[in-house]
């Protein structure tokens, strides 16, 4: 379910002639492991092809945000924030923050895929 600010928030940054930056097909790096697929969709819901865990994401400036809010093990809640370069989100050298409800900060990136 989205927050109460969702709607307003993003009928002033999205719609027509105005597509989500960060949109597009990335290659997801958590820790040490390549988590395959992260398909950041321009409606702002995402999903990973790791447990097929699905969520929602939102970006102001170069910064972004995702809530995994959808899954079929315990990650309901879990967090990543990133900063967005143009081919990125992070980078190895650079890691953001993914952050689960009572465990440990892991560092993760994930590298745009080219279009097929």
């Amino acid at each position: 379910m989205r927050p109460s600010w969702w709607a307003a928030w993003f009928s002033q940054r999205a719609g027509p002639g105005r597509p989500a930056p960060a949109a597009g097909t990335y290659e997801l790096f958590v820790g040490a492991l390549d988590l395959g697929q992260l398909v950041l969709n321009v409606d702002h819901t995402f999903q990973m092809s790791v447990d097929g865990e699905t969520g929602e994401w939102i970006t102001t400036g170069k910064s972004l945000a995702m809530s995994i809010t959808a899954s079929p093990v315990a990650d309901i809640g879990c967090t990543f924030s990133a900063s967005v370069g143009g081919k990125s989100l992070n980078s190895a050298k650079k890691p953001g923050d993914y952050v689960c409800p009572g465990d440990a900060i892991t560092p993760w990136y994930a590298l745009k895929q080219k279009p097929a």
